[in-house]
């Protein structure tokens, strides 16, 4: 037993091994925050893949050679030309009501080279919508409006 106790007590003493048990601990610390900060974030991350994934399978891929193109095909408006307004003032026969009505004629330069002549009537009354309508070069009036990529 006189052996015993001495060699018990300088093992005690006995520092050597004290930085490697640091290290342990060291580790495990930061292994234990890695995996609670993975596992506080993991629902989320989860969401917004599925968020990305739903809006991935509505994309569509454009055929090579179609790159930059839209799918339009009607008629294109490429340039603007001049305007022209006009004012006139109206009173309906019998509906007491009187208005300003404005009307604006503009040139646009189609990709055909033709010229289409756009006419927009604006009155000052209440909750009234512009009316537009379309002319060709030939004064036609035309049902489908144009693109205008001026």
């Amino acid at each position: 037993m006189s052996q015993i106790l001495p060699s018990f007590v300088r093992f005690i003493r006995d520092d050597r091994g004290a930085i490697t048990v640091d290290w342990v601990v060291l580790a495990a610390a930061v292994s234990g925050l890695g995996l609670a900060s993975v596992a506080s974030v993991r629902e989320g991350t989860g969401a917004l893949g599925s968020d990305i994934a739903s809006a991935l399978s509505g994309a569509t891929v454009a055929v090579l050679g179609e790159l930059g193109s839209d799918g339009y095909t009607g008629p294109r408006a490429i340039g603007e030309g001049r305007s022209r307004v006009e004012t006139s003032y109206a009173c309906p026969r019998g509906s007491g009501v009187c208005f300003t009505t404005t009307t604006t004629f503009t040139s646009f330069q189609m990709a055909d080279g033709s010229t289409w002549t756009r006419r927009s009537d604006v009155n000052d009354l209440p909750d009234s919508e512009p009316y537009v309508t379309w002319w060709d070069q030939d004064g036609h009036l035309v049902n489908d409006a144009p693109r205008i990529d001026v």
